[in-house]
């Protein structure tokens, strides 16, 4: 597809309703030192979620706890949520999150190692069980024994219970992307899958 379902919608044609519900994603421009009033800090994702936005304005506030105000570790998070992207193959998922990744540490190899198949011995042992366990939850909605002991003696049970809901909550964003075939942001080439996938064979 080369256009998307559902096209963003611009502030221009926002209802009240939808200004109400991008109201969070206006604090975060004005802590960001944005204009809040400038769509341009408004991506496609909150723009083509827009369509309903009395479900976005109960659904954003979980999001933007999930990225900003849980207790994982930012880098399992980011792991997670990368592995996810891959698996579901939504690029837009992929691209805004290897922007995340990169601004909390993790190097472009490791971010090309999410690609492909997952060779756990290619980790320290937490990361690879924080990969592992979003292989098993995308593949079965299950974790193994040894997935989940393994995770206990790294995290809490807040952190045991965040890591799960990372992981089913972007695998839903990742359907809708793809459901509605979302097109990427605007400069975003060094960020995207083929990147990543030609640096990982090498």
């Amino acid at each position: 597809m080369t256009a998307p379902r559902l096209p963003p919608i611009p502030a221009r044609a926002w209802s009240r309703a939808a200004r109400e519900a991008i109201a969070i994603l206006s604090e975060e421009a004005s802590r960001m030192g944005l204009d809040p009033s400038d769509d341009r800090h408004v991506h496609n994702l909150p723009a083509t979620q827009l369509h309903h936005p009395e479900l976005m304005k109960r659904y954003y506030p979980f999001l933007d706890f999930l990225l900003r105000e849980g207790s994982l570790p930012a880098r399992s998070r980011e792991l997670a949520i990368l592995r996810v992207a891959w698996l579901r193959q939504a690029e837009y998922e992929w691209t805004q999150h290897v922007l995340i990744a990169r601004s909390i540490g993790l190097a472009d190899d490791e971010i090309a190692r999410l690609t492909g198949p997952f060779d756990p011995r290619a980790w320290k042992p937490l990361d690879a069980l924080v990969v592992q366990a979003a292989e098993e939850l995308i593949g079965s909605a299950r974790l193994s024994d040894e997935t989940w002991n393994g995770l206990a003696s790294h995290l809490d049970h807040r952190q045991m219970v965040e890591l799960i809901h990372v992981v089913g909550n972007y695998d839903m964003i990742a359907m809708f992307m793809n459901a509605t075939a979302m097109a990427l942001e605007d400069g975003l080439d060094d960020a995207r899958f083929d990147r990543f996938v030609r640096k990982g064979a090498n």
